[in-house]
Parts: structure tokens; sequence; C-alpha cells
């Protein structure tokens, strides 16, 4: 993999691992870059990058679930074992994520996503001048110990739900936000009841959950487009007007 690099009217192919030193800039890489500025090639989400100070590391890879599929918007923490800084990012929606300008030094990567277990990358990763890692991370699927955090995106909603059905002993379409054990958000509908013993004391509860998630989003979509028409319609400086059949219903 080599991307094209153009300058003075020659073009130039650049592969990972290569160094370039910008002679002349224009545009708007102009405001990112000084003349003179040596700069290190490096791919990431197999795209070819030309960037950083090329005396500086970077640590690049993709986490994954079990099964392969990519982790979106996990947090990943490169921390330096002797100077404590640490470098965070979060992978991209292809689970890619990329660490720059990193100082030479032994570093330890942390990774982290609603709904897996934490994976730890032991300490020994050593990073020399301007060297390129990359470390691909599998985190298994995690279990709950804590419900109103890990299970409900809004942890009032778990507090009403339960003194809806302490005080009424069953709830009815209760609708709810939530998180899947993949760290994605659901709306569900819950009935639930709670079924006694002839003493009257709670044996068990049993009910359902129905995924209402596309009708939240098709209502959602629907508020946003009669805000829109509203907006267009109240600040509007020219006169609109509604009509059906050529009969006016709205002006």
């Amino acid at each position: 993999m080599y991307a094209v690099i153009k300058s003075g009217g020659k073009q130039y192919r650049v592969a990972p691992g290569d160094t370039i030193r910008v002679e002349r800039v224009s545009g708007e890489v102009g405001e990112q870059v000084k003349f003179g500025s040596v700069l290190s090639v490096h791919t990431d989400d197999k795209k070819i990058l030309v960037g950083d100070d090329a005396s500086k590391a970077s640590v690049t890879g993709k986490i994954t679930d079990p099964s392969g599929a990519a982790i979106a918007l996990a947090e990943v923490e490169i921390k330096n074992v002797a100077t404590g800084v640490s470098s965070k990012v979060s992978t991209n929606d292809n689970g890619f994520y990329s660490a720059t300008n990193l100082l030479s030094g032994e570093y330890r990567v942390t990774v982290s996503a609603k709904g897996f277990n934490t994976a730890v990358e032991k300490t020994g990763i050593n990073l020399t001048v301007g060297a390129h890692q990359t470390f691909d991370l599998t985190l298994q699927i995690g279990t709950r110990t804590d419900i109103a955090r890990d299970h409900y995106v809004d942890s009032k909603s778990r507090e009403e739900f339960k003194r809806s059905l302490d005080e009424d002993g069953f709830v009815l379409d209760f609708e709810l936000e939530a998180y899947r054990k993949d760290g994605s958000k659901i709306w569900i509908s819950l009935n639930a009841r709670a079924v006694c013993d002839d003493a009257g004391d709670i044996k068990y509860y049993e009910g359902t959950a129905q995924d209402i998630t596309d009708r939240k989003q098709a209502e959602q979509a629907l508020r946003e487009s009669e805000e829109r028409y509203r907006a267009v319609v109240e600040f509007s400086p020219e006169c609109v007007a509604i009509s059906v059949e050529d009969r006016l219903v709205c002006g």
C-alpha cells in the first residue's frame, strides 16, 4: 500500500514507515504544518495518513468482540508507565483506533466498552523513536453488576418502574430506553406483574418486553420534521400558504 504525494510539480510514492520533509505547503494543509516539518507516514483503517512528527511513535489497532465484529466507540487508553501520561482515543464505526505523537518508552494499553469486560494489555509495550505498532484486541462480553447503570440509559426509569410495580402490583406499557449487551441502545415496552402466594407475599415477578425502537425513532423523526416546518413558517419573512386540491387550508 502506498500513497502519491505531489510536490513541486512532481509526484512521489510514500508507504507506511517512510518520512517526508515539508518544503512547501498550501491551503488547509498549510494551517496544520510548518515549512521544514518532518512528517511520518502510517496507516489507519486501510488508509495512508501523512502526519505527526517523525520523532514521535504511534499505536493503532482494531477492537472486536469474540465473533470478530467491530466494536465502535470503545475507549482506548495508552499510558506511559514511566511518566503516567495517558493518551485516550475512541474507536470509529469500523472498530479502529489510532494514538499518535507518543514519546518513546514503555506503555500499557487499556480498552473498555459498555457491555464488555475491560481488557488490559500487559505492560511491556516498548515504543522507540518513530515506531508505529499495531495492537488488535478482543473484548469479552461482560456480566452486568450494576443494573441501574449497565442496563438503563436513564437510571431514573428503573426507579419509576420499581415504584409502580410496588404500589400497584403490575405495570402496563412502561416504555424505557436500555442498553443491549453490545452497548447499543434499544427502546422497549414492559408489562410486568407480581405473583403472590396465598398469604399475599410476593413469590416472583413475571412479564414481557417488546422492542419498540422503530416506533420511537419514527416518532422522533416526525417531531423533528414538525419542528423544522414550524420554524420555517413562523420565521419566514415571506407569506407561506398550503393548498390541497386548489383549496387553501393554511395561510
